[in-house]
């Protein structure tokens, strides 16, 4: 009887001692899988940031680009009204051509105008534009990164739900050994 017991005593603890070992490389499954998930969330976050940060240095190029441009019709229109200075003083020598060179003066005052205010115009429109792109693009980026957080957290609130499981059938399973121990 003695035997037996022993012999039910060292089966029971060969049981709980696979029984551990069981759980202990599923939890170590678990949390290999869930490290993996979290490394590809990660991974895809990173290169999303990275494509993000791509798309703004385009976005500022076309701005900066613009930018120059709107400089070089605003250098031109000063090279404009500088000549056109020039000739309202050499048309202030010549007399006799000074009607002429005043009606000339004036169309050329006009034309700038006109240049200047489309080129402004313009100018305003492209900014305008290139603002708006590079806010659509942040909103979009923003939207994908908080996407990105959430799967995150889902994957980590499955990963710490299916731990406390673990851990609750663990302790299931190290009360009825205890309750088997004590028969």
């Amino acid at each position: 009887m003695a035997v037996e017991l022993e012999s039910l005593k060292r089966r029971q603890d060969a049981e709980i001692a696979r029984l551990k070992e069981e759980h202990k490389a599923s939890l170590t499954d678990i949390d290999e899988w869930c490290r993996g998930e979290i490394e590809a969330v990660q991974h895809n976050a990173r290169k999303q940031a990275a494509q993000a940060h791509i798309a703004v240095e385009q976005w500022q190029r076309k701005y900066d680009e613009a930018q120059q441009a709107a400089a070089e019709l605003e250098r031109s229109r000063r090279e404009e009204e500088m000549r056109a200075l020039q000739l309202a003083g050499d048309l202030a020598s010549a007399h006799e051509a000074l009607a002429a060179a005043q009606e000339e003066l004036l169309r050329l005052q006009r034309q700038r105008a006109e240049e200047a205010a489309q080129a402004e115009e313009a100018r305003r429109d492209a900014e305008a534009r290139a603002a708006e792109q590079l806010e659509a693009q942040a909103a979009a980026h923003t939207a994908a990164l908080s996407n990105i957080e959430v799967r995150l957290a889902a994957v980590v609130s499955r990963k710490d739900a299916t731990i406390t499981a673990l851990r609750t059938e663990l302790q299931k399973t190290h009360e009825t050994l205890l309750a088997l121990r004590g028969v």
